[in-house]
Order: C-alpha cells, then sequence, then structure tokens
C-alpha cells in the first residue's frame, strides 16, 4: 500500500503502518464468500446451489454471497445492533448479502495498449 501512495507522489498515511495489516486479518478470518447457481424449479422458486468446481458458461447467472462478522466497536450501538444478548456476542452482528449477475464469459484478446507513459 505504501507503494500504491508513493506511485501517485503522496505520502502513505499513518493507517497503513499502524492498523492495516490487523484489518486485513480481521477481514479475512470474519468473511466468507461463496458462489453459487440460481436454479429455477419445476414451481417456479429459484434456489441457490453452490459451485464446487463445475464449469461455468457464458451467459450464465452467477450469484455471489458475502457473509460478514461485523465488529461493533462504538460504544452503546452493541446493545442495539448485537446478534444476541449472549455475552460471547455482544460486539458483533453478523450481515449477509448477495448480487446476482450473468456471466460475461472469457475475452479472448486483450484490449490495445493505451499509449500512457506509465511509471515503473
Amino acid at each position: 500500500m505504501s507503494d500504491f501512495y508513493s506511485a501517485y507522489g503522496s505520502g502513505a498515511p499513518n493507517w497503513i503502518a499502524s492498523g492495516l495489516a490487523d484489518r486485513v486479518s480481521y477481514a479475512a478470518a470474519n468473511t466468507e464468500v461463496t458462489l453459487l447457481a440460481p436454479v429455477v424449479m419445476p414451481d417456479h422458486t429459484v434456489q441457490f446451489v453452490e459451485l464446487t468446481g463445475e464449469p461455468i458458461t457464458p451467459k450464465q447467472p452467477i450469484t455471489v454471497r458475502v457473509d460478514h462478522k461485523l465488529h461493533l466497536g462504538v460504544p452503546y450501538v452493541n446493545n442495539f445492533f448485537r446478534d444476541s444478548d449472549s455475552p460471547d456476542s455482544h460486539r458483533y452482528i453478523s450481515l449477509s448479502a448477495s448480487a446476482t449477475l450473468t456471466n460475461e464469459g472469457i475475452l479472448d484478446r486483450f484490449p490495445e495498449e493505451p499509449d500512457l507513459p506509465r511509471l515503473p
């Protein structure tokens, strides 16, 4: 991240050295991403089946679900939004979001390289 900021001619903020590694490891430990395929059932309901390595065809819809255990670090907020009355979960809430998009397929060729000066 420091290299990113220096590539754009500015100094790295203090939070990169002081807390970025802890935040990234917290996010990795408390976030789960699942790929699902929506399947239309005979009764016209939709069920989501987890993708387990089978090939995905172009134009096939794909659903991504993200589940995250959010830390509620603000005092009093955790009393209103926590998951339960258990003392173990008094600072966390479980969040989930999903989105379904069409698989755009794989491009056979790369776009032309722009005539812009690049930094190494």
